[in-house]
């Protein structure tokens, strides 16, 4: 193990002790990363007497005190934050069925609702609209990174391109916006309730009305990662820059 891990996880186990777990068994989800992920660290938490928690290292106080603040009044689906010391967040565990491409298109209307009750959640003083140019310069700019990954061909990156030009509203209202809102990064319960497990990559920007912007940033989140991690964003992509397809994929 790593000295980076080694670090982490202290920090992990110091904040639950501060919450007053100590006898547990943690298993490392997601290791650190490269840039953004650089200073996280993930892990399942099994306290003795069978409950599970999810405990996740934040690169600074200062991020995790502000992924708080923005999760708090979300709905239950979206994992709750139950304690916090230093950047360490320590969340309710989910546990469920990942939700496949073909159950998200079955549940479609249901996985649209979800993402709609996290829009809802306006924090004070953020409903004003603001320009989308940063968010298409953003889209622009992650094409092109996947395209020179090879990830995307040359003709699929310019329809998805033309595409979100062609629907790009010019403003959008700010909300709370998930970077990383993807099948799978949702699960469905034994009640058969669908649920967001992967809520870290949260913040208040305008809300995307493109399911080109969403699917390219999934993709660039993953596109140094393992091929499995990158194949359903990317799947997702080449359907929507098919003939026909992309016309109507504004949200």
């Amino acid at each position: 193990m790593a000295s980076m891990d080694r670090e982490f996880l202290a920090e992990i186990r110091a904040a639950l002790a501060a919450a007053g777990v100590r006898d547990c068994r943690l298993a490392i989800l997601s290791l650190p990363g490269f840039g953004r992920k650089g200073g996280r660290l993930t892990c399942r938490v099994d306290v003795a007497g069978g409950s599970v928690l999810k405990a996740r290292r934040l690169e600074s106080r200062a991020e995790a005190a502000r992924l708080v603040e923005i999760r708090a009044p979300l709905d239950r689906s979206f994992a709750p934050v139950i304690g916090r010391h230093e950047s360490v967040l320590l969340e309710e565990w989910l546990e469920g069925a990942t939700v496949t491409p073909e159950v998200a298109t079955e549940r479609a209307e249901e996985v649209g609702a979800l993402l709609g009750s996290l829009h809802a959640a306006v924090p004070a003083g953020e409903s004003a609209a603001v320009s989308t140019g940063e968010r298409l310069d953003r889209v622009m700019r992650q094409l092109v990174e996947l395209e020179s990954a090879g990830a995307v061909s040359a003709g699929q990156a310019n329809a998805l391109r033309a595409a979100v030009v062609e629907h790009d509203p010019g403003t959008a209202p700010r909300a709370v916006v998930h970077l990383d809102y993807c099948p799978e990064n949702l699960v469905v319960d034994r009640q058969g309730r669908l649920h967001s497990i992967d809520n870290e990559w949260m913040r208040i920007d305008g809300l995307v009305f493109w399911q080109i912007a969403m699917a390219v940033a999934g993709a660039g989140l993953r596109l140094r990662r393992s091929a499995e991690d990158l194949s359903q964003p990317l799947e997702r992509l080449r359907r929507l820059a098919a003939p026909g397809r992309a016309r109507g994929s504004r949200r």
